[in-house]
């Protein structure tokens, strides 16, 4: 990525052609923005909403790698989906996320997409298993040629084998308590060579763990949240964090989307220091077909710590809506990111509209 610096390295012209070869950047919901080609936005970390303005951009920001994120993740068909069925009224449900090995955006070809992976391997092959209730498979998460699901069997257990070297493998859930249980009583136990847990359903419904698992630089990420049927108010967001070691700014960018991994669009910014030397970042939210849908702006913090992956942190800011100059207050955003000492790395987190 090159930043062209303005004023004090907090104000930034982004160029999203440059961003992707670097790093590897008014229409109907779902279609093509019929708005012109825009100017690359410019950020400014001193300003409110990082100076960003409320206008369509093109879909994915013109950004090759956020375009083909959507392609790391491949819906599941399996019988036993069809058995388990959709969320449903009366029974507790939560959207589970499990993503394990270097948590870092891979590298990525000319056009954003992945390649196999070859050479040593850690060996994530495990299950998940329920005392009671149903799994619903939504998508893998940059499954490859060597990494599958097994044949299953049982509602309440699904199984899999996974091997990554320097990049990531993981999946998207809907846990489903029993028929009739709203409270959710029962238990889910994640089992893999490397790490192993029984957690409770009521741990499910806000569930936040980044762990690490080896000398190697191996980590895993644990996202959970307890949904709704048809669920509009709430999603996740999961995408790059990357800061050059010899940059003061970092970039962010990465898809917005449903509980159970659905797209709906992309969020793209910045983060560093402003003058006062508070820890912001500052984006903006588009739809699929590049429609404005709001800004994202709001502090990160570093972790105590270091991790096997090098830096790690959380993310709390909030939604804004309507124009830069009368913003409405929408909804938050709260997360986790991490880098490794390369500057590369990855964040992941949870949005909500007119949530407290």
């Amino acid at each position: 990525m090159k930043f062209n610096s303005i004023r004090r390295s907090t104000r930034f012209v982004l160029g999203t052609a440059a961003l992707a070869l670097s790093l590897a950047g008014c229409g109907d919901d779902d279609g093509q923005t019929n708005a012109p080609p825009v100017d690359q936005p410019t950020y400014d970390l001193n300003a409110a909403y990082g100076g960003l303005t409320a206008t369509d951009e093109q879909p994915a920001f013109g950004d090759p790698t956020l375009a083909a994120m959507e392609e790391d993740e491949a819906p599941v068909s399996d019988p036993i989906n069809d058995q388990v069925g959709e969320i449903g009224r009366g029974r507790a449900t939560y959207a589970f996320t499990a993503i394990w090995g270097k948590l870092q955006e891979p590298e990525r070809n000319d056009s954003g997409q992945l390649g196999d992976e070859d050479g040593d391997a850690t060996d994530w092959t495990g299950k998940i298993e329920l005392s009671s209730g149903a799994v619903h498979v939504r998508r893998t998460i940059a499954f490859e040629r060597r990494d599958f699901l097994r044949p299953r069997r049982d509602r309440s257990l699904l199984e899999w084998v996974s091997f990554t070297g320097e990049r990531y493998d993981g999946l998207r859930l809907s846990i489903m308590a029993a028929e009739g249980d709203s409270a959710g009583t029962g238990t889910l136990t994640f089992e893999t060579p490397a790490f192993s847990r029984t957690f409770t359903m009521a741990e499910l419904a806000d569930l936040d763990l980044l762990i690490d698992v080896d000398l190697n630089g191996n980590q895993l990420r644990l996202r959970s949240v307890a949904t709704r049927p048809n669920e509009t108010v709430r999603g996740l967001v999961i995408g790059r964090w990357h800061q050059s070691p010899d940059s003061e700014v970092g970039n962010f960018g990465g898809r917005w989307i449903a509980p159970d991994g659905a797209a709906l669009g992309h969020v793209q910014g910045i983060f560093g220091l402003n003058d006062a030397g508070e820890r912001v970042f500052h984006g903006k939210w588009i739809n699929r077909g590049g429609r404005f849908e709001g800004f994202v702006s709001g502090t990160w913090a570093v972790s105590e710590g270091h991790g096997v992956a090098g830096e790690s942190g959380t993310l709390d800011g909030k939604i804004f809506g309507g124009q830069e100059q009368t913003p409405t207050e929408l909804g938050k955003l709260q997360g986790q990111w991490v880098k490794g000492e390369n500057g590369r790395g990855m964040f992941d987190g949870v949005w909500c509209l007119g949530c407290p």
